[in-house]
């Protein structure tokens, strides 16, 4: 419940009923915030999802490097057999 003080000021300002309906609605109002083990589970998850994605982006990158070895091997055959070609009809 709200602290004594703070309920003294609602219920001069509001009168009682007005008070208890105020507090009443701010500890209702209040209760679905992030504790801090909300918090501390939300930051494990956090950790563990830059872990899946430093992972992910590695995956990414060694895939690059495989499409690039292949499009300059495909490069590398065009040009040789070209050379090829041209070499039987010079």
């Amino acid at each position: 419940m709200a602290s004594f003080e703070a309920h003294r000021n609602l219920a001069t300002a509001l009168g009682e009923d007005g008070a208890e309906a105020v507090a009443g609605y701010v500890e209702e109002s209040t209760r679905e915030l992030a504790t801090r083990a909300d918090l501390a589970e939300l930051r494990a998850d956090f950790a563990e999802l830059r872990a899946d994605f430093s992972e992910f982006r590695s995956d990414m990158y060694r895939a690059l490097w495989i499409h690039g070895g292949a499009i300059v091997m495909i490069i590398s055959a065009v040009v040789g057999y070209a050379v090829a070609l041209a070499s039987l009809f010079a």
